[in-house]
């Protein structure tokens, strides 16, 4: 095996890996989450993510909140299917395609979204009060040009088996 560059030896520490600290950060705020969700509205984090798309997109198809959430159809069906017996969010027929079902938030399901969507937005405003307006702008780019590049090379079909056959290849 060949001799590994400073570049690449920093760049081989897990810690310095760019995905690693996303999923950190990430890990950071969905324990804030919860601790707020649980007692509070006896929501996951994963639940939350269903209501804050279908309350800020609505109506909206499950398939498309499947999209935007990164979650499987049968979790958001599961999801859909208790904020519905809660009264949090109802099922409509889509009037342009009646083969559709649109999901929207009710009055009752409203005030939990906006009641949770309070709390979110000032995590949200304390946690990037550490940037300057031109380093959020740069922060987003790069953020949004990052997970652009993960989606068009780990989500195509068998994009993993890929990865680990060069990897059997470079050995």
């Amino acid at each position: 095996m060949k001799s590994l560059s400073q570049r690449e030896q920093a760049e081989d520490d897990y810690e310095n890996r760019v995905g690693f600290r996303v999923i950190l950060t990430a890990e950071l705020l969905t324990q804030g989450a919860k601790t707020f969700l649980r007692p509070k509205h006896r929501m996951s984090f994963a639940n939350w993510r269903v209501l804050v798309v279908i309350g800020s997109r609505g109506p909206i198809s499950a398939k498309e909140v499947v999209e935007r959430t990164r979650q499987p159809p049968d979790r958001i069906t599961r999801t859909v299917d208790q904020f519905q017996a809660r009264g949090w969010v109802a099922r409509r027929r889509d009037v342009e395609d009646g083969r559709r079902v649109m999901l929207t938030v009710t009055p009752k399901g409203k005030k939990i979204y906006d009641d949770i969507e309070q709390v979110v937005r000032e995590a949200h405003r304390q946690t990037v009060s550490a940037l300057s307006m031109s380093e959020r702008r740069v922060f987003d780019a790069l953020l949004r040009k990052y997970e652009q590049r993960c989606r068009a090379l780990l989500e195509a079909p068998g994009a993993w088996r890929r990865l680990v056959e060069r990897v059997k290849k470079k050995r």
